[in-house]
């Protein structure tokens, strides 16, 4: 008997310290992508799901992440804030703010943000501002936003669209089908040429996004499951389903890759195990012309 109540104690103490290690340290998790139609390299932190915590004062240790990260830019992905049972709208405007002094920041909005354009209740109460209101809020802040919007960056050879979904393809009782001309309808599809990132926060519709002509999607929303399980697994999605794939992690289809972010914080049950808040920074390069060259070579000395 004490053997096992010996092992329990083990146990309880040895989750709840990977519990709170996990909700506190930032893991920063870089990938690299290359692609022909990139004209310059361009390096960026991709930010999503704070859900208004602070690591430090002020996010002083999240920010000294990503100046660490030496990004071009910064990219946020949304969920920045929480409107379930609170509002922390302060914590993302100075965040947004500190970082809009060094980088130019581009944010797409997550289901938090758009919770308040859906007028939805938390705890009873009516959200204390309005959408329109945040969007204002977030543009003083120094962001550019993409709401259903695009932003090219003609230097590099590279285009962000930001998706912003309607709640029924959040809905946690319900899965909605979403077509292309779903999202035809919200975003401008052209393909110009440009290297086109789509900032979607909602990954399950990944089969839906790789038909229109991305080659990157950015996701974030599912925490990376709570806990981590190979091959993009996780324990849990937010909708309360068993061991769902894509809550993190990268995967590719039809010529369209996706990179989901586990993101920084939870919200309403902070527990993550074994997956620890993260950082995503994404480098972006042009195909290397090195094969080509190393053809040339062989063929000069075979003559």
């Amino acid at each position: 008997m004490r053997i096992l109540v010996g092992i329990f104690s083990f146990l309880i103490s040895f989750f709840t310290g990977v519990i709170f290690s996990d909700n506190n340290n930032i893991q920063v998790k870089e990938y690299k992508v290359r692609h022909k139609r990139i004209k310059k390299p361009a390096r960026f932190v991709f930010i999503t799901d704070l859900h208004g915590k602070s690591f430090g004062p002020d996010n002083e240790r999240l920010i000294a992440k990503i100046e660490d990260c030496k990004p071009d830019f910064i990219v946020i992905g949304g969920d920045l804030i929480t409107t379930k049972f609170t509002y922390n709208y302060a914590v993302m405007e100075k965040l947004v703010r500190t970082l809009s002094e060094k980088y130019k920041v581009f944010y797409a909005m997550g289901n938090h943000e758009s919770r308040l354009k859906w007028r939805v209740t938390s705890g009873g109460r009516l959200p204390e501002i309005t959408y329109e209101e945040l969007l204002e809020r977030i543009e003083a802040a120094g962001a550019e936003i993409l709401d259903n919007k695009s932003t090219a960056l003609s230097y590099y050879g590279i285009k962000f669209t930001g998706l912003s979904l309607d709640k029924a393809f959040y809905n946690k009782k319900q899965k909605f089908s979403l077509s292309t001309r779903d999202i035809n309808e919200l975003v401008d599809t052209t393909d110009d040429g440009n290297y086109n990132i789509l900032l979607a926060h909602n990954p399950e519709y990944f089969s839906e996004y790789c038909k229109l002509p991305y080659q990157l999607v950015l996701s974030g929303h599912m925490h990376g499951g709570i806990m981590r399980l190979p091959k993009g697994m996780g324990v849990i999605d937010p909708k309360f389903r068993l061991f769902k794939i894509l809550c993190w992690g990268t995967a590719r289809r039809d010529g369209t890759r996706i990179i989901v972010s586990r993101g920084l914080a939870m919200h309403t049950i902070p527990v993550r195990v074994f997956n620890p808040s993260e950082l995503t920074v994404v480098t972006l390069k042009g195909e290397s012309k090195r094969p080509d060259k190393l053809i040339k070579r062989i063929m000069k000395r075979g003559k």
